[in-house]
């Protein structure tokens, strides 16, 4: 699947003479990852060494050759970004004579997404290139605990580890678990840096800092005293020039026009509205949680739920600031367990819409007919399941 959208810097760079694992660790290197980084003493809150004793053993006792492959969601956020990009530092660190790379399966199409990628220098690539590796692998996943369902639907492949903090289960088998109540994978995988004394440089900091300040609604939601202890230990380390261009990243016209359109089509019943956007590119598929954002905003809404149909699935996005609203149950009990997530009021679905999915060859009209209808089975079921606000 080709994502055309990625910036030339979040490809894999390709420099030749240089050896594989080399090439990846020094792509993944921070200008600022030196000995004197490193910090004796873990910070109160990251109490987990045990789990962190266990990873480096892991990855330790793995065989020459092993790819060591990282798979985000397929339309990864900044939690998943950072997280993705702790964890290859990680596997730098233990086995620099590895290739430990980054995949995932859709379109880095969110602006800011592209932003932190592109100021980071994040390689984020292809999962055509995870299928065609040759020989051993070991599958790690962040911020998901399963492959083909939710939000990693690109690959069937099983996972070998797990890092996650949504309550999921992850396949039989597996050969490491670490899935914890926290607000942001970030704070997972910053504690496995301490613990295992990766050092930790100005980027990578960032990366991390910014996916846990995301993923929590900025420190707002869902922080425990783990994200407490991963948010003071990171901050005096980012790189606040950076940190303050991914926050204010540019908006192009585009998702103005879809705010627009949002504004024109909503649908309202008491405090939850339902909005359908048609059709998307793959390209812009982000702009359904841009809009459900904003939505949100509303003097007179609670729950937002936003939809659109893009390439081959319905996806859709989750908002709700009403404390009674049980968010995973109610985006599961529309789009399918399988399809669907929530935590900390905001949740997300993809589902395959198969042989249904309208040719590129029909007439406006009946194309629109099949979005209307997908709008109006949302909608109502979504009223009825809410029962209105």
């Amino acid at each position: 699947m080709s994502d055309k959208n990625v910036p030339v810097a979040a490809r894999d760079p390709v420099r030749a003479g240089v050896p594989v694992a080399a090439r990846d660790a020094a792509s993944a290197r921070d200008p600022g990852d030196r000995a004197g980084d490193v910090e004796g003493r873990p910070p109160a809150g990251f109490d987990r060494i045990e789990r962190s004793l266990d990873l480096r053993r892991a990855i330790e006792q793995l065989p020459k050759p092993t790819h060591l492959a990282i798979l985000t969601q397929d339309n990864p956020d900044p939690d998943a970004i950072g997280s993705a990009l702790g964890l290859q530092r990680i596997c730098n660190h233990l086995r620099p004579d590895l290739s430990a790379r980054i995949y995932h399966g859709g379109h880095i199409s969110h602006p800011q997404n592209r932003t932190m990628v592109e100021l980071l220098g994040i390689n984020l690539l292809e999962v055509a290139a995870f299928e065609e590796l040759e020989g051993p692998r070991f599958v790690m996943l962040v911020d998901a605990a399963n492959t083909g369902a939710k939000n990693i639907q690109c690959t069937d492949a099983v996972p070998d580890a797990v890092f996650d903090h949504h309550h999921d289960r992850p396949p039989a088998g597996t050969k490491f678990v670490d899935i914890r109540p926290v607000g942001a994978t970030c704070t997972i995988i910053a504690e496995h840096l301490v613990h295992l004394g990766t050092p930790i440089g100005p980027k990578l900091a960032t990366a991390l800092y910014f996916g846990l300040h995301n993923d929590t609604g900025e420190f707002s939601t869902g922080m425990t005293d783990t994200d407490w202890a991963a948010m003071r230990y990171l901050q005096p380390k980012i790189d606040g020039h950076i940190f303050r261009e991914i926050r204010n990243y540019p908006i192009p016209t585009y998702l103005f026009d879809l705010e627009r359109l949002a504004i024109e089509h909503k649908r309202q019943k008491g405090t939850l509205l339902v909005c359908g956007l048609g059709y998307l590119e793959g390209g812009r598929r982000d702009g359904i949680p841009h809009v459900a954002d904003r939505l949100l905003r509303l003097a007179d809404v609670r729950t937002v739920i936003v939809h659109a149909i893009v390439e081959d699935r319905i996806h859709a996005s989750l908002r709700t600031r009403d404390d009674k609203v049980d968010a995973n149950g109610l985006i599961q009990s529309l789009f399918g367990a399988s399809n669907a997530g929530a935590k900390n009021g905001s949740g997300g679905a993809q589902v395959r819409l198969g042989w249904l999915t309208p040719a590129s060859d029909l007439d406006d009209g009946t194309r629109t007919l099949f979005a209307r209808y997908v709008n109006e089975v949302v909608a109502r079921r979504a009223f009825a399941a809410i029962g209105g606000g």
